[in-house]
């Protein structure tokens, strides 16, 4: 218990930290949309931390060695997975309380307006209590009724972000094109070719190095890499012949092959970033064997591989956790100008004012509209615990071998990436066939 209550003071100082940094920040950054994001954000960063920390295996080894913890106290229940369960289980209840509170609020008027920007201690402070409280929380069936429920909340994440990204492609060729075809000015025309040669040049670039890199020494090594790489470069391939199609394009003028260069590059992206979690290492070069190449051969590579099956943190390993998480933080957050993906994710319009972030106090509000939806804020940050949860918890095989450097290599992650890759593609390809499938519907809305 004392090494709860030890995390439980870490918690402290963290929250101290980010919201005494936040709000030194936020009349600089430019509102307080921004300043509250970044607070309700911490507190997503706060949860990585601590279960990363109970994560680590020396933690594990460290509180076993107790004396009371033979029998007299499940020391084990504050380590490990379960441990970052009942953290995640907590985080995403208020998350998903703060959404539920803030239904329908359209105007910084709304009675609702403190519940959402003030209160920060407390809030915080509930966050933290209710941290400590979850450890109390029976066993029984509680980590596989709630991995379940992560489950479905971690898909729904990663399909929202998937979604998302389309109609950024989509939006991204359309107002290219609509500017060039207004103003007549080549520029814009170049722009787009360029683009497109760009990306397509990086795919077939992670295409080669996927295939040179991740598929071992010999033919046969690594042979589902060698299948995950094969089948989403003619994926790739279909895709983009598909979007430029007359058929298509009769229905769908804004088809093109900067959409499908863009779909194409996310999806050899994760394909990378999923053999990249592979728990066998023949299959896994270091980074250093990247750049500055290997020396081993064959035979080094297979004694390599029989002696070292357990997952170990490498730079690669670290550079992709951290980029993962910076990606995950923004894709909950973001802000952007009213468009349909925003009808999916947290704002309707620009940030316009600049308002003082205190700590506890209340605000003067006016009667202009709220810079972003609220409730689908929250609701995005409770899917992105839910992320996270699974994430650190190796999908749907937890166990008590669970530690923060299996995050970046089992083969849970691998499956989840290429799955969410063919879903990617999916989505991008009815995007092009629904107005052929659907002549009636109108999906220009």
């Amino acid at each position: 218990m004392g090494g709860v209550l030890s995390l439980s003071g870490l918690g402290c100082c963290l929250s101290s930290a980010i919201c005494s940094a936040t709000c030194a920040a936020c009349p600089k950054s430019g509102g307080s949309s921004l300043c509250t994001k970044i607070l309700y954000s911490g507190l997503l960063i706060i949860l990585l931390i601590i279960s990363s920390i109970l994560l680590t295996p020396k933690l594990h080894h460290a509180i076993e060695a107790l004396p009371f913890c033979h029998g007299v106290i499940p020391c084990d229940e504050f380590v490990g997975y379960s441990a970052v369960y009942r953290l995640s289980f907590v985080l995403t209840l208020f998350f998903f309380l703060m959404s539920l509170l803030t239904i329908g609020v359209k105007y910084n008027t709304d009675p609702r307006a403190p519940i959402q920007n003030d209160f920060w201690a407390l809030k915080y402070l509930l966050v933290l209590v209710g941290w400590i409280g979850a450890f109390f929380i029976p066993k029984g069936t509680f980590g596989t009724t709630w991995m379940y429920f992560g489950l479905i909340g971690a898909f729904a994440f990663i399909l929202v972000q998937l979604i998302l990204l389309i109609d950024v492609a989509h939006l991204w060729a359309e107002g290219w094109r609509q500017n060039y075809l207004r103003t007549d000015n080549p520029n814009w025309f170049r722009a787009l070719v360029f683009a497109t040669v760009v990306m397509y040049s990086l795919t077939f670039a992670l295409v080669i190095c996927c295939y040179k890199y991740f598929t071992g020494l010999e033919v046969g090594d690594c042979k589902l890499n060698e299948f995950f790489i094969t089948v989403n470069f003619l994926l790739c391939i279909i895709q983009s012949v598909i979007s430029i199609s007359p058929y298509v394009q009769k229905h769908q003028e804004n088809s093109g092959l900067l959409q499908a260069a863009f779909v194409s590059l996310y999806m050899m992206y994760l394909t990378w970033s999923a053999m990249s979690n592979q728990p066998d290492t023949l299959c896994k070069p270091g980074i250093v064997d990247i750049i500055f190449g290997s020396s081993k051969n064959v035979t080094d590579f297979h004694t390599d591989h029989e002696h070292n099956e357990a997952p170990m943190m490498d730079t690669t390993s670290i550079i992709g956790l951290v980029i993962w998480f910076v990606c995950l933080l923004y894709s909950s957050i973001r802000t952007s100008d009213p468009s349909k993906a925003a009808k999916l994710t947290l704002d309707r319009k620009t940030l316009t004012e600049e308002d003082e972030c205190e700590i506890g106090n209340t605000r003067n509000y006016d009667s202009t509209p709220v810079d972003y939806n609220w409730s689908v804020f929250h609701l995005m940050l409770g899917l992105a615990t839910l992320y996270v949860m699974m994430t650190l918890t190796n999908w749907y095989s937890p166990n008590t071998n669970v530690s923060i450097a299996s995050v970046s290599a089992n083969l849970s992650a691998v499956w989840i990436k290429m799955i969410s890759s063919w879903f990617c593609c999916g989505i991008y390809l009815w995007t092009l066939l629904a107005p052929i499938i659907l002549p009636d519907r109108d999906f220009s809305i």
